[in-house]
């Protein structure tokens, strides 16, 4: 189902790894019409490594720091769908946070189901070093618990259905406003401006004059004068036309509907000719007869 509306507040989608958190994000900003940002992408492209490889270089503490200040940046950006990596919630300051400065949803799942989504274990910083997921599973649901204002299994159903049962959530807690038909339709109208506006710059960038202006208009109107002709000359064209049983009918009056004119042949053509017909005859060469 999709929606256009606003937010009120952030969003944080918290969850174990292989849940679905960057994929439902992505749905829901979609549906939604709200902006959405992914922490671990945001700390990959602000230090130009992975959380994995920032976890094996520089340990995991120094990569709570590093995520508790992405987080605190993304959530500076305005309110928008922010998806969080799963062990942002082991930082006691990201955990403030979170509870906050928006509206944390928990998204959870059986440890099996979540272990089996994912596809490349090299990009989980904690399962590239052989980690006990039991364990860490056992450690952080509750962490999750203390900072979600919702919870929502997700055991069986489909990113779209996700999606859309945490967006009607959302909406019950007055977090997401669905805009009315009005607001659409404005927001619609700002957009065509927008455009209308950009329309009037130049190809290098600057306001274009009155006189650019006056000629594209005169332009636009020579297009449209000379499209409305064309259409006009086709359609007398097409009543002049003659009808299919007429045509066919002079066409079986002068044989098999050839011209009645043939265009005149070059004087290198009737040479071509007579030289075919000679060859044709056996008179190639032949001299005539004496008198």
């Amino acid at each position: 189902m999709t929606f256009v509306g606003t937010l009120k507040k952030n969003v944080f989608l918290v969850g174990f790894m292989g849940v679905g958190k960057t994929t439902v994000a992505r749905r829901m900003a979609r549906d939604m019409g709200v902006a959405c940002v992914d922490v671990d992408a945001f700390l990959e492209r602000k230090h130009g490594r992975s959380a994995a490889e920032l976890f094996g270089e520089f340990g995991e503490d120094v990569l709570r720091e590093l995520e508790y200040e992405a987080l605190v940046e993304c959530t500076n950006m305005g309110h928008s769908l922010i998806s969080c990596g799963e062990g942002i919630v082991a930082f006691d300051k990201s955990r403030e946070l979170l509870k906050r400065r928006g509206f944390a949803v928990m998204l959870e799942s059986s440890e099996a189901t979540s272990l089996g989504r994912i596809h490349n274990l090299s990009t989980r910083p904690l399962l590239a070093h052989d980690c006990d997921i039991e364990g860490l599973w056992e450690q952080r649901k509750p962490l999750y618990e203390e900072v979600a204002r919702a919870k929502i299994n997700v055991q069986g159903r489909s990113t779209g259905s996700v999606a859309d049962f945490v967006a009607k959530v959302l909406a019950r807690a007055g977090v997401y406003t669905p805009d009315s038909e009005d607001a659409v339709a404005k927001k619609i109208e700002a957009d065509s401006l927008k455009r209308r506006k950009k329309h009037r710059h130049s190809k290098n960038g600057r306001p274009r004059s009155a006189a650019e202006r006056s000629n594209a208009s005169r332009k636009g109107q020579k297009a449209a004068g000379a499209f409305k002709e064309s259409t006009a000359s086709s359609k007398r064209h097409v009543a002049h036309a003659p009808a299919s049983g007429q045509g066919a009918a002079e066409k079986k009056q002068n044989g098999s509907g050839a011209p009645k004119h043939r265009r005149r042949r070059g004087s290198r053509g009737r040479g071509k000719m007579r030289a075919s017909n000679n060859r044709q005859n056996g008179q190639r060469g032949a001299t005539p007869p004496a008198n």
